[in-house]
């Protein structure tokens, strides 16, 4: 046996292959497996993540952020990987392996608000103020840090009422409100304000008469279902929204353009329109109701990029901007450079 290298997989097939060259042979011995690898705990992690995410925005999810599941793969691999190679991180081959046996059995409403499993969130042994590129590095298990920038500081991770930068929040929170603070993401039937409702919910009846008061009620989640001014509006994480005559608004499937395809997030007579795995831009920001604008994809790592005028940067890449501008290049997280 001396000289012969194994990789074990799971199967009848290697078990068979094993049982060939006398390894499962009584009297042979124990043959210890290999220690697991960063790529191939990564792999599994990204691929149970991005299946998930498909899973649970009707493929939407995967559309709007990644393009497709083999990109999303590809992206979150590599993200998990910078992860792991972190110093001072908690993160390690076998904990990104637990966290993919976990995220194989989230529940949806866990994975859209943003409530991540126990085994998805290593602590490190950074102490709070400490310079970090990712959560797993300090001790408090939230690294902090803004959209235009691959380094922030390990704080304690918001609480409700908390202000949020740039939609930091902690689990099962959302970042809502003028000025922006962190509030609890509410269940159904429960009362809500705005965008509190937790996902596949919308808050039905909050208005300038009632001083913002509503109910978090089951958003339209199949394509013909009666929406409108009223009633609950339609599942935007599905890739629905409501569009039609005002007298007959149903839920309607979005559409996706690629690069440089014309985009509309309004949705008052039209089929809303978005953008794959970019943003949807005018001539002096983004896009938003009743805008029209052209889809512009997001950019690889070392390319230009905008946060007001687009592109933005694909995953896990951040558009780090020079002083006073909101224009910059597109930069991976590097560890290394964060303290």
């Amino acid at each position: 046996m001396t000289g012969i290298t194994f990789r074990i997989r799971t199967g009848a097939a290697t078990l068979l292959a094993f049982a060939a060259l006398g390894v499962l042979g009584a009297g042979c011995g124990s043959v210890s497996p290999p220690p697991l690898s960063a790529m191939q705990a990564c792999g599994d992690m990204a691929q149970n993540l991005c299946r998930k995410r498909g899973m649970c925005t009707n493929g939407a999810g995967l559309t709007r952020t990644n393009g497709d599941e083999a990109t999303c793969i590809t992206e979150e691999q590599q993200l998990c990987m910078l992860a792991v190679a972190a110093p001072d991180t908690g993160a390690s081959p076998t904990t990104f392996e637990n966290c993919a046996a976990a995220l194989s059995t989230q529940s949806c409403t866990d994975f859209l608000n943003g409530n991540p499993p126990a085994a998805c969130t290593p602590a490190g042994t950074r102490a709070n103020s400490t310079p970090c590129a990712f959560n797993g590095q300090c001790q408090s298990a939230f690294c902090l840090r803004d959209k235009t920038s691959v380094c922030g500081t390990c704080q304690a991770p918001p609480s409700v009422g908390d202000a949020c930068l740039d939609g930091n929040c902690g689990h099962n929170q959302t970042c809502v409100g003028s000025p922006r603070t962190c509030q609890a993401l509410v269940a159904v039937n429960q009362p809500c304000s705005g965008q509190t409702c937790s996902a596949g919910l919308n808050c039905v009846g909050a208005d300038a008469i009632n001083m913002g008061a509503g109910t978090c009620e089951m958003a339209g989640a199949t394509v013909g279902a009666a929406c409108g001014t009223g009633t609950a509006q339609c599942a935007a994480v599905l890739g629905l929204a409501c569009s039609g005559p005002s007298n007959g608004k149903t839920c309607m499937m979005i559409t996706y353009g690629d690069d440089g395809a014309p985009c509309a997030p309004s949705t008052a007579d039209m089929v809303r329109s978005l953008c794959k795995a970019g943003g949807c831009y005018t001539a002096t920001g983004q896009a938003g109701e009743p805008d029209t604008g052209t889809c512009k994809a997001d950019v690889d790592p070392g390319a230009a990029c905008d946060t007001m005028l687009g592109p933005a940067c694909k995953p896990p890449g951040r558009c780090v901007v020079v002083p006073n501008s909101t224009a910059g290049t597109c930069m991976t997280p590097d560890p290394s450079i964060c303290g």
